[in-house]
């Protein structure tokens, strides 16, 4: 019960940034949607949101988790969730689908975690996966 509560909290607040968005600039404006959906939501919903996507992190459903990430990789500047990085290095680490890996790593770099780039600079040597290995170059490139 507090999985699919937490998935329709992460949910609903999506949906909410993405209607504001639209309903602000229109649906041909793109990315001037995206910056008006940021200068809505206060820092205050920030903070929960930031939250309630700590806790998805944490969960043990892979859509709830998938979800997170998705949300982490998009809105990353504005949201802090570093108390969830051992959470999204597990699912680097441990995830048995290379493409759920990948969107940890991409995660992973945009939490701002020195220790999170710190560890991906000594694992890039010893991924086995060449696309996951790429990923990780473009991540300690780009901090």
């Amino acid at each position: 019960m507090k999985s699919f509560t937490r998935f329709f909290a992460v949910a609903a607040l999506a949906l909410s940034l993405t209607f504001t968005a639209y309903a602000t600039t229109g649906p041909d404006k793109g990315a001037k949607a995206l910056d008006a959906a940021k200068e809505a939501v206060s820092a205050a919903q920030w903070d929960v949101f930031s939250k309630n996507i700590t806790a998805a992190l944490g969960s043990d459903h892979e859509g709830i988790q998938t979800s997170a990430l998705q949300m982490v990789i998009r809105y990353g500047e504005n949201v802090s969730v570093r108390e969830a990085v051992y959470d999204v290095m597990r699912i680097y680490r441990n995830h048995s689908d290379d493409n759920m890996r990948r969107m940890a790593v991409v995660a992973l770099g945009e939490m701002d975690s020195k220790w999170a780039i710190g560890f991906l600079k000594m694992s890039v040597e010893h991924e086995k996966s060449p696309a996951i290995r790429k990923t990780i170059q473009s991540v300690i490139a780009a901090s």
